[in-house]
């Protein structure tokens, strides 16, 4: 079974864009933990350049109305499928060997639209495949909510129509405990990311739709014994 992948080591890139329709600027595809904040262009025609220097190991698309994306240096043609877990277009794109900058260039928006939408371009200079692989892992798919704290206490909840985020849970009875192996140290490491900065993971399980963004951890209850470790880290989508 393939390791999962995790990915923190967002690269800074400059975006620019054929087009960008008002209110949705290409610098919108920075805001990684606001996908619904995306950038359009004013035709479904054009493409997108990431600019800027270094390695690139890995490519991740969020919020997007189109079908496929050509990459420049990496392919074309390459399927952005729409995640029935959540009701979006994403995808996760491994990319030995390229670099930035990189052009992105979309086909086939959805329904026809006269544009193409994006809200996420994550690229990332170093991807981390785990050494153990988690109970398949747990998910539910959340209404998407916004909640507004009061003052004085308590907060107000609104509904975000019908958006999905995913709740996910990554765990093991067994995992494995011997830190000459390297999973306890990866699994600290994750646990220190996902504690603050967004992180992404990549399932890498034959659906290159299964990557997310996660921001938020619950608490993390963990089980030492002999020769493995019990733990369960549970993820909230950022969106």
């Amino acid at each position: 079974m393939a390791g999962m992948k995790v990915a923190t080591a967002f690269l800074p890139y400059t975006p620019s864009a054929s087009s960008s329709a008002a209110d949705h600027p290409v610098t919108n595809l920075l805001l990684y933990t606001r996908p619904l904040r995306t950038w359009r262009s004013t035709a479904a025609s054009g493409s997108i350049t990431l600019s800027g220097s270094g390695s690139v190991a890995a490519l991740f698309l969020n919020q997007a109305n189109f079908a496929t994306v050509d990459v420049s240096g990496v392919g074309t043609g390459i399927a952005v499928p729409r995640d029935r877990r959540v009701g979006r277009r994403k995808v996760w794109i491994d990319t030995p060997g390229a670099s930035l900058p990189l052009t992105l260039t979309p086909h086939s928006p959805d329904g026809g639209a006269a544009y193409f939408e994006l809200g996420v371009a994550a690229v990332f200079g170093t991807v981390v495949t785990l050494l153990d692989y988690p109970v398949f892992p747990r998910w539910t798919a959340h209404r998407a909510r916004t909640v507004t704290p009061f003052i004085s206490g308590g907060d107000e909840v609104n509904v975000d129509g019908q958006l999905r985020k995913l709740e996910w849970t990554f765990g093991n009875p067994d995992f494995i405990s011997d830190e000459a192996l390297g999973f306890f140290q990866q699994f600290l490491d994750l646990l220190d990311a996902a504690s603050g900065a967004p992180v992404v993971i990549f399932e890498n399980l034959n659906h290159p739709e299964y990557a997310y963004l996660f921001q938020g951890l619950a608490d993390v209850p963990v089980t030492p014994q002999f020769v493995t470790f019990g733990a369960d880290l549970t993820l909230m989508e950022a969106i």
